[in-house]
């Protein structure tokens, strides 16, 4: 089998005191780091910053996504890797993806990650909402725990609420100043529609999904996602039959497609 379907693991991180010191998950985030820096280096100057240093880059909601988990938990593993110097983080602000340094693990010592590279520069990422890619899940998850995490993240309320939490969400005010104007309108509209849907399932791309399903992705959108669906609305040459469909595909696969397009240059 190809290498490249398996992360690395550093024994550093199983066999000596940083073990006590980090979760399940943050051990394997920084495994799937590892990876992302490696890929980072094959694609050359696009993920090198002007010190000559190698970064990764993706939103946090795929974290969210793949372990199943809300934005909390998401955070809270990367304030482990953070606390032993595994990673850096550097948030570059709206519309511009954030960076993660991966630091380096002297494995002939037991001195954690702070002695293995110069560390960074201090970066206040209390409010950084920032992930990667494609991170394996190291335990099965429980159908009824995904659902408890749905009716957390998705409890009764009105419409109004839901126009409400979807601009907080997407940052309005911001992407309303950048003149997207109209269709900025329509899309806070139809996420609302699907938030407070009563439907079983919702139709994307062809394919009936459970409205939890949907919901649970669809609160995962930033300002960057809505960002992205735009420009490629704008870049779209072919009719669009069916406006709200389209938009709502588009912002439902957006949680994949920009995570894909901000790695590989796309």
């Amino acid at each position: 089998m190809s290498d490249k379907a398996f992360l690395k693991l550093p024994r550093v991180l199983i066999t000596e005191p940083l073990r006590s010191k980090l979760s399940d998950s943050a051990i394997v985030l920084y495994s799937y780091l590892i990876s992302l820096y490696e890929l980072s280096v094959r694609n050359g100057e696009r993920f090198r910053d002007e010190n000559g240093r190698y970064y990764v880059v993706c939103p946090i909601s795929t974290v969210m996504r793949l372990l199943n988990c809300c934005n909390n938990k998401a955070e809270s593993v990367y304030t482990q890797l953070e606390n032993q110097n595994l990673i850096s983080r550097k948030r570059q602000g709206l519309g511009k993806a954030n960076l993660i340094y991966v630091n380096p693990i002297a494995e002939s010592t037991a001195t954690y990650a702070k002695n293995a590279h110069d560390q960074c520069e201090n970066i206040d990422s209390a409010n950084a909402k920032i992930t990667f890619a494609e991170m394996g899940k190291t335990h099965t998850i429980k159908n009824d725990y995904y659902q408890k995490d749905l009716n957390k993240i998705y409890p009764s309320i009105s419409y109004g609420d839901a126009i409400e939490d979807i601009r907080n969400q997407i940052e309005y005010d911001v992407l309303a100043e950048r003149g997207y104007g109209s269709v900025l309108d329509e899309i806070v509209s139809l996420l609302a529609d699907t938030v407070t849907s009563t439907a079983e399932t919702l139709r994307i791309n062809q394919i009936n999904i459970p409205t939890d399903k949907v919901r649970w992705r669809l609160k995962q959108l930033t300002a960057e996602h809505i960002e992205y669906v735009i420009g490629s609305l704008e870049k779209n040459t072919t009719e669009i039959k069916n406006m709200r469909a389209y938009l709502l595909t588009a912002l439902y696969n957006s949680i994949d497609t920009l995570d894909t397009a901000a790695l590989y240059g796309a």
